[in-house]
Formats: C-alpha cells, structure tokens, sequence
C-alpha cells in the first residue's frame, strides 16, 4: 500500500476489455475513458494507462489507494506474483519482504515478463 509500484517508470499496457470495464466503473463511455486515461504505448502496439509528468498512475488517489481498485487492469493485479521487474526490490518494499520470506524466488524463469 505504498504506491511505489505505480510511481516508476514504465507503462500499464491495457487491453480492451478492460477499457469496457474501467469506463463501466467510472460511469463514462469507452471514448472518453480512451481520450482521458490512456497513451499509445512505447512500442505502439496499442494503448496503456496514462501516467503523469512525474511517472505516477493516473489512478492513484490520496494515501497511495488505486481509484479503480476493484476493477484495475490484469497487470496490476498480477504485480508481483505474475510479474515484475529486475528492480522491482529498489522500489518495492513488498517485494523485498516477500523475497526474504522465500514467497517469492529470487530466480526468474524463463518466461518470465520484463
């Protein structure tokens, strides 16, 4: 509940049922959702959460609390079991803890995404 992980450089890609879904939730509709909270990725095969100037989500509210929680996209929920970075343990106390508990293994697999 630190916010970290949606504070660092990166992207959120988002798919679109999940655009159907977060537009659902904020009560808005898919065009709106798409013009206001989401940028063409990096490697511009598709689109991602926008992020402010300063790298921060733009769903992340007052005491580092996801303003779409209950709906957020895939890759967000799969943070840190499914997914994360080399560097995730510099940013991520959560990480490090579940790291020294042996939860998480300091090996990655082969298919492992970056």
């Amino acid at each position: 509940m630190c916010g970290a992980c949606c504070r660092w450089e990166g992207e959120v890609k988002i798919s679109e049922e999940e655009i159907t879904r977060l537009a659902k939730f904020l009560k808005i509709s898919e065009e709106d959702f798409i013009q206001s909270y989401t940028q063409l990725r990096y490697d511009r095969k598709g689109l991602g959460v926008k992020m402010l100037e300063d790298g921060t989500c733009i769903f992340l509210g007052e005491r580092n609390v996801c303003r779409v929680h209950s709906v957020k996209p895939s890759q967000c929920k799969g943070y840190p079991f499914q997914w994360r970075t080399r560097d995730s343990a510099l940013h991520c106390q959560a990480v490090r803890t579940l790291l020294d508990q042996g939860v998480l293994k300091r090996e990655y697999p082969a298919d492992f995404e970056y």
